[in-house]
């Protein structure tokens, strides 16, 4: 017969949490198991605000780009030289 996750969780819980049922040793290792456990989770959510805070710098720098750009060609409307630089860049001018 097969069991839900939540009736091993609160077996493991029950062992963890009742010491009566269980010798010294299986509570030390519990312990050390659910201290491990935490600081793992602890080191997996710094890695994940590193990650988040690099992706939100490229965003900021990816809107400088497009604002400059859209500055060009707004800016650019009399002659339309900068308009065409700012579309094309990159591109080799035709001659």
């Amino acid at each position: 017969m097969l069991r839900s996750p939540q009736v091993d969780l609160f077996l493991s819980d029950h062992v963890l949490f009742y010491p009566h049922s269980v010798n010294k040793s299986q509570l030390i290792e519990r312990c050390v198991s659910v201290l491990l456990a935490r600081r793992n989770l602890a080191a997996s959510l710094g890695d994940l605000d590193s990650i988040i805070a690099a992706i939100d710098q490229f965003m900021k720098n990816v809107q400088v780009v497009l604002l400059f750009l859209a500055l060009l060609v707004a800016f650019s409307s009399g002659t339309g030289e900068l308009a065409d630089a700012a579309v094309t860049a990159g591109e080799l001018p035709r001659d």
